[in-house]
């Protein structure tokens, strides 16, 4: 039977599936039939019968998939090819490419390539799904049949070296020694190019610091002469963010004042930062007698951004003052020149509110910024609450920033909010309720519960339902 003829039987008989593409590819309708077909035989192309690579490859396009045997086909029609490209290592990526007499150019193969793995110059294995088609120049029918198949492939180096550790060089002099104060970064278990990110939080002394990989060293150490040959700093001089420079083109980086620190370089994009560190920010004050407790604290969300729920309640206004150790001899956090504002200048005035009670604080230390928010109660509501959600259920204030009270609940879903409106509210994960606004809490069993909701820890919140 000619081709032809199959073609418009399929299209009579509207087809038995039908495909969509994210992709525009050419010559290609919106909907394909499908059909089956006899006498149709696939393989491997002649590159990719063994693993492929790109830097040593000498032609232009590569042959990917073969048809060994065809059916009859008519004037103007052929038997192309499309290919779902994916790699164990991470299935839930897929590249979808359309061939030409079953080849791909070089360059679409490795930009391919870069779409599944990023900019390593590893060789990975591929995974291959081809799929027939029966083409007119103007309609494509897919065949219900397809060829899969694995190859390694090198990819085109783009001169990206990154090595498999990292330090912190902290001698100040670089002298003598200057590798027994090294500094190794941590890293996650990826490969350091899926993962090029490696950081520390760490005690530096006052002075200067460099970054080295472990290869270089290594050949560091048999020449001590190529230290800064061989070494990463600031292509900029005194920054403490920004882009890296290698070998004599980087300067050092200073470290004004010893302390502890959060080091992070990518060594893919080659930026760093380094930042005073301080996660936790104590509340001291009148509300508990200007005495620093472990308990009252506020806890850093991201870089220099502090927030957490502090209990104030007390009798009229408030004075009180942010302070980084347990004691007055670290960093403390004073009223700035105007409103809003915050000082750590020694003699700088209290920070002040109206009046008592439990407060929600947000600090930007880089800002050198503050906002305060008075938290009046902490409801629940949603489908699962008594009130749904166009009434709020309160819970009762216990002290000691934990909430609680018995309520009877349905399946449905629910969030805390405070002051009755949306500004502040939490959800998603009762053992983790740190995001404002986060997602809406199943309640899959009807009954009643005892509701407690713990803000005491600002670096974890949490909730628990117990049902009695």
């Amino acid at each position: 039977m000619k081709i032809k003829a199959l073609l418009i039987s399929a299209l009579a008989i509207c087809c038995t599936a039908c495909y969509d593409y994210d992709e525009t590819l050419p010559q290609m309708n919106e909907q394909e039939p499908v059909m089956s077909v006899e006498g149709l035989k696939v393989a491997a192309g002649a590159d990719l019968e063994q693993p492929i690579n790109l830097n040593t490859f000498e032609g232009t396009e590569l042959e990917l998939v073969k048809t060994v045997e065809s059916p009859a086909l008519n004037e103007g029609a052929s038997i192309q090819y499309r290919v779902k490209i994916t790699s164990e290592a991470a299935p839930e990526k897929v590249v979808e490419l359309r061939l030409t007499d079953g080849k791909i150019s070089k360059t679409d193969f490795d930009n391919a390539f870069r779409e599944l793995f990023g900019k390593t110059p590893k060789e990975k294995e591929l995974s291959f799904t081809f799929t027939p088609y029966f083409s007119d120049g103007a309609t494509d029918t897919r065949i219900n049949q397809e060829f899969a198949t694995k190859q390694k492939v090198t990819p085109i180096d783009l001169g990206i070296n990154i090595e498999t550790a990292y330090y912190i060089i902290t001698d100040p002099g670089f002298g003598a020694g200057w590798n027994e104060s090294a500094i190794r970064l941590e890293h996650s278990e990826a490969d350091v190019y899926d993962d090029p990110v490696f950081t520390l939080v760490t005690e530096l002394p006052a002075g200067s610091i460099l970054f080295m990989g472990a290869e270089s060293m290594e050949e560091a150490l048999a020449d001590p002469t190529k230290v800064f040959d061989l070494a990463w700093g600031t292509s900029e001089a005194a920054t403490t963010s920004g882009t890296l420079a290698f070998g004599t083109k980087g300067f050092p980086i200073t470290i004004a004042n010893a302390g502890q620190y959060k080091v992070e370089i990518n060594m893919l994009e080659n930026t760093f930062n380094v930042m005073t560190y301080t996660p936790t920010l104590y509340a001291v004050g009148s509300f508990n007698n200007w005495t620093h407790n472990a308990n009252a604290f506020i806890y850093e969300r991201t870089q220099g951004i502090h927030s957490g729920f502090v209990d104030m309640t007390s009798d009229g206004a408030v004075e009180f003052k942010f302070s980084t150790k347990l004691g007055w001899d670290g960093t403390n956090y004073g009223a700035g020149a105007e409103d809003g504002t915050l000082s750590t200048d020694g003699g700088a005035g209290n920070i002040k509110l109206d009046k008592g009670g439990v407060y929600l604080f947000n600090l930007n230390t880089s800002a050198l910024s503050w906002k305060a928010s008075l938290i009046e109660n902490w409801n629940m509501i949603g489908s699962a609450t008594p009130g749904g959600w166009d009434n709020d259920t309160e819970l009762a204030y216990k002290g000691n920033l934990v909430w609680e009270s018995t309520v009877k609940l349905v399946p449905g879903e629910f969030k805390f909010r405070a002051n009755h409106d949306w500004t502040i509210s939490l959800g998603s994960d009762l053992a983790n309720l740190n995001e404002n606004n986060g997602g809406n809490i199943s309640i899959a069993e009807e009954g009643t519960y005892v509701v407690t909701l713990d803000l005491s820890n600002a670096q974890c919140y949490k909730a628990t339902l117990t049902k009695k």
